[in-house]
């Protein structure tokens, strides 16, 4: 059984015999051999990292390919995903970024080309990872309208991002009050409780026990009932003067 070492020298003499199926034990031994080039050879191929974490984070992923998530060594030493990419220094966050980036921006139609979609192969990885929250077709619709460039500083770019962000929050709250409207407008078309008079008297322990729903069908009646008292009085009002000045 081949060994070998990376970042942090955690030997890696995988036993495929336990809890790892052999396909899979092939599979990982050869993407974690691909993922420990990319540093020893110091290339600063953040897309290939990007290709191998997210590899190998499906392997770990699928229990019926590992042992409940975990691999053993020959020396019967108990490893993680996590604490392998502890061994090449990557934390939980760098993870998370480099497997949204594979998800998002990498071109997966090529298995033996690694790249970046054509759109965003010019930006360099600091802000490609700033762009991770951006939605994809906006994304294309402004690098090729030229409001975002990959000459563009981080700064910049944070501030493109900043401002999509408010924009979105805009829209979502404007999307959601028509839904609000709607929504009130089918409550008040519900059946009002028998048992309430807007001419009555209750406690308010009678206001407690009654829903949302009901609560607002009672206030709609109300606001009816005020209405038409108030239409009542003006008529009279109106009566009276005419009186007066005949």
């Amino acid at each position: 059984m081949e060994n070998f070492k990376i970042n942090n020298n955690i030997e890696l003499d995988l036993d495929f015999e336990n809890g790892i199926y052999a396909e899979s034990f092939s599979a990982l031994q050869k993407y974690l051999h691909s993922l420990n080039n990319c540093f020893d050879r110091e290339q600063n191929n953040f897309v290939s990292i990007a290709y191998y974490v997210y590899q190998i984070k499906n392997i770990f992923n699928d229990y019926n390919a590992t042992y409940f998530g975990r691999v053993y060594t020959m020396s019967n030493k108990e490893y993680t995903f996590d604490s392998i990419m502890q061994g090449f220094g990557l934390d939980r966050t760098q993870v998370c970024r480099l497997v949204n980036v594979y998800d998002k921006f990498v071109d997966t139609k090529n298995e033996f080309f690694i790249c970046l979609k054509k759109y965003i192969s010019d930006f360099s990885k600091s802000k490609i990872f700033e762009l991770l929250s951006v939605d994809e077709k906006q994304l294309k619709k402004d690098i090729s309208n030229g409001v975002l460039r990959s000459d563009m500083s981080v700064k910049q770019i944070r501030e493109y991002v900043k401002n999509y962000r408010t924009l979105e929050k805009q829209n979502k709250k404007l999307s959601e009050e028509p839904k609000e409207q709607e929504y009130i407008s089918q409550v008040v078309d519900e059946e009002i409780p028998l048992a309430y008079n807007p001419k009555q008297h209750y406690d308010f322990s009678y206001f407690e026990k009654q829903s949302k729903a009901q609560l607002l069908n009672i206030v709609w009646e109300l606001q009816k009932e005020y209405e038409r008292i108030t239409k009542k009085n003006t008529n009279t009002s109106s009566k009276k003067k005419k009186y007066i000045m005949a």
